[in-house]
């Protein structure tokens, strides 16, 4: 009785195994092994799809550590499209537009454009086809007011072999007005890594924004040139010639050698504070 029992289950288990191993996509346990490619045989290639890039540069800017690109304005920026097409032979670029985010527009390969005012621009480039494709691409352009060495700011710079570290602050600061501090680095040769940091010492005064950044793999002659807002509570108490602002940069080419140390210091001396 025991047999009978046993070959019956054997015999309704088989259909079961033979119905799941003749499924769609069953492959053996073990699959036999795959030859490796040997030299001259064809590769499948992946397929060329059609893309558009802007490749741009602009007078004395950088790039920031957001890839954006900074300048004061008015900033002349050079545009152009790099564009990839699946077949050459059978199509060509009809059209180039831009949209430089000002409010103009252009058209062409390459174009130059000029940003009159301070502000953030989204440029978009936009191409079309001989065979009525389209790709698009954009960037974003940053462009600062306009450094101001006037007879109303304390203008302060230190010289290095690969930097130099220059801040502009007010002459006269208003207790309770906030106040911006403005920075520029310019680079003389090519630098691995820049870093900035600003600090204000008294408790009297208030930072909007932390005064640091780093930025790297810089080129020779680009300038960083950027802002930060301050703001005075109350009128200091000085005790004559004590430290308001300590900044640094360091700059590092790279290599065996230690980062270029740039430090400006400004007391109250330089400056004058009002209600």
């Amino acid at each position: 009785m025991q047999k009978s029992l046993t070959r019956i289950g054997v015999l309704a288990i088989a259909p079961l195994l033979l119905l799941l191993m003749s499924g769609c996509g069953w492959e053996p346990l073990r699959p036999g092994p795959h030859p490796d490619p040997t030299p001259g045989d064809p590769q499948v290639a992946s397929p060329v799809v059609l893309k558009a890039q802007i490749v741009y540069d602009c007078e004395k800017c950088v790039i920031s550590q957001d890839q954006s690109k900074k300048g004061e304005a008015p900033l002349v920026g050079h545009f152009s499209a790099k564009v990839t097409l699946p077949d050459p032979t059978s199509e060509n670029v009809i059209f180039y537009g831009w949209d430089f985010g000002d409010s103009t527009k252009g058209e062409g390969a390459q174009i130059d454009h000029t940003f009159q005012n301070p502000g953030t621009y989204r440029v978009n480039l936009r191409i079309i086809t001989s065979r009525g494709n389209e790709a698009y691409d954009k960037v974003l352009v940053i462009t600062l007011p306009m450094l101001d060495h006037g007879n109303d700011t304390v203008h302060q710079e230190k010289d290095g072999d690969l930097c130099t570290f220059e801040r502009i602050v007010p002459k006269t600061i208003y207790k309770g007005v906030p106040f911006k501090v403005q920075i520029v680095i310019l680079t003389h040769q090519k630098v691995q890594v820049v870093q900035w940091e600003d600090d204000i010492w008294p408790p009297e005064f208030r930072l909007k924004q932390e005064p640091s950044g780093v930025w790297l793999m810089v080129d020779a002659d680009q300038r960083i040139s950027l802002q930060y807002d301050a703001q005075l509570w109350n009128p200091p108490v000085t005790n004559g010639g004590k430290l308001w602002m300590s900044g640094t940069v360091k700059c590092n080419a790279g290599g065996l050698g230690d980062s270029e140390i740039l430090d400006l210091k400004t007391n109250f001396d330089d400056i004058s504070t009002q209600q």
